[in-house]
């Protein structure tokens, strides 16, 4: 909840201006029980937000910030683009193998251990997915007037 002088109170405490938190919990539990309503106030005063989440919570993690009513949907992602007029039966070849070599335990693990769970798809899925960031983020980065430097 945010006073009258800006500071906000979280777990007992009032943070300043600059509301920075590093914090161990018990539990999954206690971790959104008590940071959930930080995050919400923050991002309705436009603040920004980094977590770090272990791979195997990070669907758990979403779906109890949606419930908050956090906007979830973005999301880092990486992908392998082409240059244009590459054969179709080589996208797909080289699609297949990558889809196949990320889903073997040992780059599953490795990926895991960055924080990244591969989701193996077509060129078409991929660029459905390009579009559908496009369309959300153009808006944003016009109102912000961000640049390409």
């Amino acid at each position: 909840m945010e006073t009258n002088d800006g500071s906000v109170q979280c777990a007992g405490g009032s943070l300043g201006q600059h509301r920075h938190i590093c914090a161990f919990f018990n539990d999954f539990d206690e971790q959104h029980r008590v940071l959930r309503s930080f995050i919400k106030e923050g991002f309705e005063r436009g603040d920004k937000a980094f977590h770090i989440v272990d791979p195997s919570s990070w669907e758990d993690h979403l779906q109890r910030l949606a419930e908050a009513g956090i906007d979830v949907e973005a999301d880092a992602w990486s992908g392998l683009i082409a240059p244009a007029g590459i054969p179709k039966p080589m996208t797909a070849r080289i699609g297949q193998l990558v889809g196949e070599a990320v889903t073997t335990p040992v780059i599953r693990d490795k990926l895991a251990a960055q924080f990244m769970t591969p989701i193996p798809g077509t060129p078409a899925e991929f660029r459905a997915r390009i579009d559908a960031d496009i369309t959300r983020w153009s808006p944003v980065i016009a109102a912000a007037k961000i640049k390409i430097e």
